[in-house]
């Protein structure tokens, strides 16, 4: 089965998706701050960005999850000793590992260690562990500058926007939130609405980083093949096509087979 890649529509579903989850959001943070709801029938906690385990959540991690098994395709598809190529593999598992850490939130973990060993931290390191993450992240984005900048004009300039856009929001933007959780004491309607504009940002990112994935995925290997198949019970593999013409003509050896052995029975 061959899968043709529509960057219109695919950008348009995932804004429009992007979209729905920010009003969601809002709403949300209406019912919890202003109106002093924290569950109307488990809508806050579905669809709050700042909490764990909602919508919005599984959304970025899947669209992670997303990224990296395009990135695995492309490393699949490249030939043995194509430059570069182990690039392609790696970049896959840095998306798994943020899908899993956008999941589980294990990014959070290293928060407390980092404070009792820097002896504290306020203002827009109040969250700690942004330093340590940070820190890997500005390495890992020099490090791939000149695998991006190798790529195609259009999927490089899309992955250059989805870096800067995921960059933005969960990394300066989650200061700006950490810095306003420092002096203001706690969480507020107002910080809410840092998160939603923290999470948004992330979630264009991965829109971004999907688009010009698939979008390499569409110039440099041609359309998304996904082959469907059967095994056999001598292990040879049936397509789809074949396996639903060896799937009829078992069922007609099969009725003849009953038919010949009735025929038996009646004469015996």
């Amino acid at each position: 089965m061959s899968v043709r890649f529509c960057e219109r529509k695919f950008l348009v579903f995932g804004c429009s998706l992007i979209v729905a989850l920010v009003l969601a959001n809002l709403m949300a943070l209406l019912f919890k701050y202003r109106l002093q709801h924290d569950s109307v029938f488990g809508f806050v906690p579905l669809f709050e960005m700042n909490t764990e385990l909602n919508v919005p959540t599984y959304v970025s991690s899947i669209g992670l999850l997303f990224c990296g098994l395009a990135a695995l395709y492309v490393w699949g598809r490249l030939e043995q000793g194509v430059r570069l190529r182990m690039h392609w593999l790696v970049l896959a598992l840095a998306f798994f590992a943020m899908s899993l850490d956008e999941f589980a939130m294990l990014h959070e973990r290293l928060d407390q260690p980092v404070k009792a060993l820097l002896e504290g931290t306020s203002g827009v390191f109040y969250y700690a562990w942004i330093i340590p993450v940070g820190t890997f992240a500005l390495v890992f984005a020099l490090a791939y500058l000149p695998f991006v900048w190798r790529l195609p004009p259009r999927p490089r300039v899309l992955i250059f926007l989805a870096g800067a856009s995921y960059v933005a929001g969960a990394i300066g933007l989650e200061m700006l939130g950490g810095a306003y959780h420092d002096s203001h004491g706690g969480r507020d309607f107002a910080y809410g609405l840092i998160t939603n504009a923290e999470e948004t940002l992330e979630m264009l990112g991965i829109l971004l980083a999907a688009t010009g994935l698939l979008s390499y995925i569409a110039s440099e290997i041609g359309e998304l093949n996904i082959a469907l198949h059967h095994a056999r019970p001598d292990g040879r593999i049936v397509r789809r096509g074949r396996l639903r013409r060896v799937v009829s003509r078992a069922r007609g050896a099969t009725a003849q087979a009953m038919a010949v052995r009735g025929r038996r029975a009646s004469s015996a």
